[in-house]
């Protein structure tokens, strides 16, 4: 007798039942429930998986972990970020690698192009070491001929750009301090070229020592002016010292000539006059004095001493 035939009917029947209750399961509710765990179990182990990848700067890696999580669902947004990321930082590593290049090769336009275009696929160079190095090289010496050509807004703008950058505060500062102080010295001899047009001597003076107490006969690291510059303060400190020389002369000279110490007014004359050849009111003084002490307190060479000083 064959064994189907020995076989207890009733076990056999428990079996199909078994089976047929099986086979519901997985088509009901309860089936699919568990498909559902089974496949976000998967996804989260891809997401680890491309998390793991980006953090070791595995991004090829990274990139297929995501796209399996993508392919196990396409409407899942954050696989699909990590998808988005992991892509774009695979073309940021290709372009530092061309970058690193540019700079040995000291091709700083290339260099400029390269960190150009890293910053405009998204923000995640800020977090790369080695675009940030790359970068701070790139903008120290951009900050470098800024401060050589004394372009202060711009070297101002390269140390907000550094300040940008993780770690490199220090330098940051270093170059706003020396671009925020040639901005304040520059506009002292642009404001003393200013109170001299208009002959504000006190003030001209003054601004016109201001900028020349900045630079010692040596200068100072990263803030050298132009010879034209020191020449141009040092030309407004001596017109408005001399102004101011003149101006009190002229005032001493007028109160003697209300005392009638015409001997004095005469001392202030051919000082005003020695001053400013042709000053005006040095030669009205000069002359009322003369005039007063007449022939016989005239100094010996009174005669050609006037004719030297008033104009003919």
């Amino acid at each position: 007798m064959s064994s189907e035939n020995n076989e207890d009917p009733i076990n056999h029947d428990l079996e199909e039942e078994r089976q047929t209750a099986s086979n519901a399961v997985s088509r009901g509710p309860l089936g699919r429930i568990s498909g559902v765990f089974r496949k976000g179990s998967e996804i989260e182990d891809h997401f680890k998986a491309a998390r793991r990848g980006i953090e070791r700067h595995q991004y090829v890696y990274a990139r297929d972990s995501a796209q399996k999580a993508v392919g196990l669902d396409s409407s899942n947004n954050i696989a699909k970020s990590l998808l988005e990321t992991t892509e774009k930082q695979i073309v940021v590593t290709s372009l530092l690698d061309v970058a690193k290049k540019s700079m040995e090769d000291g091709d700083w336009g290339s260099l400029a192009s390269n960190l150009s275009e890293v910053s405009e696929i998204s923000e995640l160079h800020l977090d790369n070491r080695d675009w940030a190095h790359l970068r701070f090289r790139f903008l120290r010496l951009n900050a470098q001929q800024a401060r050589n050509n004394r372009n202060w807004e711009d070297l101002k703008k390269q140390a907000d750009e550094i300040k940008r950058l993780k770690n490199y505060n220090t330098s940051a500062r270093a170059y706003e301090n020396i671009a925020e102080r040639g901005i304040r010295i520059e506009k002292l001899l642009k404001d003393a070229i200013e109170a001299d047009r208009s002959k504000q001597w006190k003030t001209a003076s003054d601004l016109a020592k201001d900028y020349l107490k900045h630079y010692p006969k040596n200068g100072e690291a990263g803030l050298i002016p132009e010879d034209s510059t020191i020449q141009e303060a040092l030309a407004i400190k001596e017109r408005a010292e001399n102004a101011l020389l003149i101006a009190r002369a002229i005032s001493e000279a007028k109160e003697a000539r209300a005392r009638l110490d015409w001997p004095a007014v005469r001392k202030k004359a051919q000082d005003i006059l020695a001053l400013e050849v042709g000053n005006s009111e040095g030669s009205v003084l000069m002359s009322a004095a003369m005039r007063a002490l007449g022939p016989d307190n005239q100094p010996t060479n009174w005669l050609s001493a006037v004719q030297r000083i008033l104009p003919i």
